[in-house]
């Protein structure tokens, strides 16, 4: 999957010290694409993929709704009247009856012939006044004139488009902009003929001077408000899944809700975050051995209780990476600790949850642990704790005799 190789990439990784954490900050278009699912999924904002013309945005959608088996109603906001985009009531024997918009009707369609669907708000910057208090209602609270969709159990899910524009307020506060640039390298892997790669390898892609084809990322948030802590909030719920986003991802949905310096401090503190660092083997490991012991067990501690939050299988990396770091110490100090140790009863269900052959296969990919047995019944022990084990028979031994 191409970089996408913008300036809000590149920018964002100096400005919050990203890359001084870890690798430099790179956001592939699957990030991107990966971002705008999980918000249209899991909070009240409309992912609106930014970008200049023909960069991928509109394309992006439609692999997305592949992905879930999904069809998308396309809403093309400069290209039709008020009416037609926001429905429209009448009096008829002294009631009001709504007439709903064709894309509304469209959707329902789709829902009661049993799919999912993505209603696709295309060229947002174009969308004309009369027809933005409309847009604003149905962002907010997914109904239009009093009628929701019925769903029957399906998907429905809301998406937005535009090229670079200035957003009223209440676009910036029911939205989440993610930048979707013409790169050079989306634009290649389309080309299938010699021409077109000599041409598109050299020839200009990006115009600054013209909205329509700048690369320019939209500016990042100036506060935070309520719909914002509404986001925040779906960020801590385990169930949502965001610490398990790739990172390019996760780091894309704080780049549009936070302001710069909060995301700077908020990024700052989050690697001894017990809740991301389980998730991620290496980062745990390096973090736990640079912690004093006192610090280390507490760290340990709030890596267990998060265990409910984790899938079986990123909890036996995580249970495998603390013996690894736990075994380091050859006088079996820490190891008495841990096992002292009491423990809720939710962490230890989670633990017990866990696959024992999966946590075998995970000690071997590790190294850490595994016992071969040959065709005659003699079991060879291997992997860095087995060694680990010997040294501390050794020093016990010898502190002994």
């Amino acid at each position: 999957m191409a970089r996408t190789t913008s300036k809000a990439a590149n920018a964002t990784a100096t400005i919050t010290g990203v890359g001084q954490q870890q690798e430099p900050l790179e956001i592939t278009r699957q990030n991107i694409y990966d971002a705008a699912l999980w918000t249209a999924r899991h909070t009240n904002r409309i992912p609106t993929l930014i970008g200049p013309t023909a960069s991928g945005k509109t394309w992006g959608v439609h692999q997305i709704a592949e992905t879930i088996n999904a069809e998308v109603v396309t809403v093309l906001l400069g290209q039709h009247t008020p009416d037609e985009v926001a429905g429209f009531q009448l009096a008829l024997n002294n009631e009001l009856v709504a007439q709903m918009p064709y894309w509304f009707k469209a959707a329902q369609t789709i829902l009661d012939n049993g799919k999912s669907v993505i209603i696709l708000f295309d060229e947002l910057g174009l969308s004309r006044e009369e027809t933005r208090g409309a847009l604003y209602t149905f962002f907010r609270d997914r109904h239009l004139h009093g009628h929701h969709l019925n769903s029957r159990g399906n998907e429905v899910l809301v998406f937005a488009a535009s090229n670079p524009a200035v957003f009223a307020p209440p676009f910036r506060s029911r939205c989440l902009f993610f930048p979707v640039p013409a790169d050079r390298s989306y634009l290649m892997g389309m080309a299938s003929g010699p021409t077109a790669r000599r041409i598109l390898k050299d020839a200009p892609i990006s115009h600054d001077e013209d909205p329509f084809y700048s690369n320019d990322p939209p500016p990042p948030p100036l506060v935070v408000d309520a719909s914002a802590a509404a986001v925040l909030n779906a960020i801590d719920d385990s169930k949502t899944g965001f610490w398990r986003l790739d990172r390019g991802a996760y780091i894309s949905i704080l780049m549009a809700l936070l302001p710069t310096q909060t995301l700077a401090e908020f990024l700052r503190d989050r690697p001894l975050d017990a809740s991301s660092l389980a998730q991620d083997y290496d980062v745990l490991g390096k973090a736990l051995r640079a912690l004093p012991r006192d610090n280390r067990h507490s760290m340990i501690n709030d890596v267990l209780v998060s265990m409910g939050s984790l899938t079986p299988e990123t909890r036996a990396l995580a249970i495998a990476c603390v013996q690894d770091v736990l075994y380091d110490d050859v006088t079996t100090e820490d190891l008495l600790i841990y096992f002292q140790t009491q423990r809720p009863d939710d962490v230890i269900r989670a633990v017990s949850e866990i696959d024992a052959d999966h946590m075998v296969e995970v000690l071997k990919d590790k190294d850490l642990l595994y016992v071969n047995t040959d065709k005659q019944g003699n079991h060879k022990v291997g992997g860095s704790i087995a060694v680990r084990v010997q040294a501390m028979v050794d020093y016990t031994n010898k502190n002994q005799s």
